[in-house]
C-alpha cells in the first residue's frame, strides 16, 4: 500500500499475501493455494507420473505372463494340418506375441505349450534330444525352421506351388474366382 510519503507498506503475510504462501505450485497466484500440498503439481518425488518414473508421456508394456498369452487365445497344431495348418500356426503366433508383448526369450516356451498330439511328442523328443534348456533357448525363427522341416514335405509343398502357378482365371467373374479361396 502506498502512504502519500511515497513509500510502499508490505503487509505481514509479503507484499499481497502471495509470495510467502507458495502459490507458485500449479500456477494458482494470488489464492495461497501451493497446488496439492505436496510441492505444486509433483507428488512429492520430485517427477512427473505416480511411480517415480518419468517416460515422457510413454508408458512401457509390462512382459507378457503365460496367462497374458493365452488371453489371445492362440492356436493349437497338431502336426497332421499340413503346410497351410501350419502357416496358418506360425501366423497367429506370431500375432499372439505382438499383441501380449511376449518377449523373445519366452517364445518357444509358450508356443510349445500349444503344440498337441504327434507335435507334442515330436517337441518332446527334440528336447530330450538337445536337453530342455537348449530347446528353449532357440529363437522362434530356429523353431519354424524346425517345424518346417518336419511338417512342410517337399512333394507337398511343391504340389502347392504347382497349382499356384497353374492357376487361371475362368472369364471374368471375379466373384466366383474369389470365393474359391
Amino acid at each position: 500500500m502506498r502512504d502519500g510519503g511515497g513509500q510502499e507498506e508490505v503487509n505481514g503475510n509479503g507484499r499481497n499475501g502471495n509470495e510467502r504462501n507458495g502459490n507458485e505450485g500449479n500456477g494458482n497466484r494470488g489464492n495461497g493455494n501451493r497446488g496439492n500440498g505436496n510441492g505444486g503439481n509433483r507428488n512429492g518425488n520430485g517427477k512427473s507420473g505416480g511411480n517415480g518414473y518419468h517416460f515422457g508421456g510413454f508408458v512401457p508394456a509390462q512382459e507378457c505372463t503365460y496367462q497374458d498369452f493365452l488371453k489371445c487365445q492362440p492356436l493349437s497344431f497338431n502336426g497332421t494340418e499340413g503346410v497351410v495348418g501350419l502357416t496358418r500356426w506360425f501366423e497367429k503366433m506370431e500375432t499372439v506375441f505382438h499383441i501380449s508383448n511376449c518377449p523373445e526369450k519366452y517364445q518357444v516356451k509358450y508356443a510349445s505349450c500349444t503344440l498337441l498330439n504327434s507335435a507334442l511328442t515330436w517337441w518332446n523328443s527334440h528336447k530330450r534330444t538337445i536337453g530342455i534348456e537348449a530347446a528353449y533357448a532357440i529363437s522362434w525363427a530356429k523353431l519354424m525352421k524346425l517345424m518346417a522341416k518336419v511338417y512342410c514335405l517337399r512333394n507337398e509343398v511343391q504340389k502347392m506351388e504347382t497349382e499356384l502357378w497353374n492357376l487361371v482365371v475362368k472369364g471374368n467373374d471375379l466373384t466366383a474366382y474369389t470365393r474359391r479361396f
